[in-house]
């Protein structure tokens, strides 16, 4: 619905689906996020889909990603196996999966802060320090500028003091993946499941077996936790 002249009149539709169940419903600068719960055979999913209007095409669906999978995916697999976000948002982006394992991220617990992961592993010469790329990734919009981002895990394994886990933003810069920003969550957490919506990425993790919710915007080049 639109006003026009001021009158709501309508403008455009979309069809979303045979039997879903609608969960949220949302506007924000000029997109529309519809949240809903579809019917599969083997179970329900919960999918976001983002819309923008356009006075030429109508309705344009601009991403959709599956959640609940991606939920159900990590439920059942170890941290360096399972794989978030393989429903890819239809946003124009040079971030892919194989990009994410192959450049540089910050990373305070290597020596130098920095770690060039080949094919999703970075070894320090000395030895005293691995970082892995988890499988862990989710992608979306994190910048508001409608090109495809990603929100990574990453975790560390250091000399004899533990295995650290950092969530780091990934965004497309004049067409390259670049880290612009990393968060530590902590020592010897579980990632349950991870989500980018409207923004902000949302990290459910396990720690010290409570299960626990983090919200994460990016702010520049820091990644700013929610209250």
């Amino acid at each position: 619905m639109a006003d026009q002249n001021g009158a709501a009149t309508h403008v455009a539709s979309v069809l979303l689906g045979d039997d879903i169940q609608l969960k949220e419903l949302g506007v924000t600068d000029g997109l529309i996020t519809v949240n809903l719960i579809t019917s599969k055979a083997e179970g329900a999913q919960e999918v976001v889909k983002v819309f923008e209007w356009q006075p030429e095409n109508g309705l344009v669906e601009l991403s959709s990603q599956v959640v609940g999978e991606e939920i159900a995916a990590t439920a059942e697999a170890t941290p360096d196996t399972a794989i978030i976000g393989t429903s890819e948002p239809q946003l124009p982006s040079s971030v892919t999966l194989d990009s994410l394992k192959n450049i540089t991220y910050n990373v305070e617990h290597a020596g130098s802060g920095s770690a060039q992961l080949v094919n999703g592993e970075y070894h320090e010469p000395a030895g005293e320090a691995v970082v892995k790329f988890s499988d862990l990734s989710v992608l979306g919009d994190l910048n508001g500028d409608r090109i495809g981002d990603a929100a990574v895990i990453l975790v560390s394994e250091s000399d004899g003091s533990g295995t650290f886990v950092d969530l780091a933003a990934v965004v497309d810069q004049n067409g390259s993946p670049v880290n612009v920003a990393t968060a530590f969550l902590g020592d010897q957490v579980k990632i349950e499941a991870m989500a980018i919506k409207s923004g902000e990425i949302m990290v459910t993790m396990l720690t010290q077996g409570e299960e626990v919710t983090s919200v994460f915007r990016l702010q520049g080049s820091q990644l700013i936790e929610q209250p």
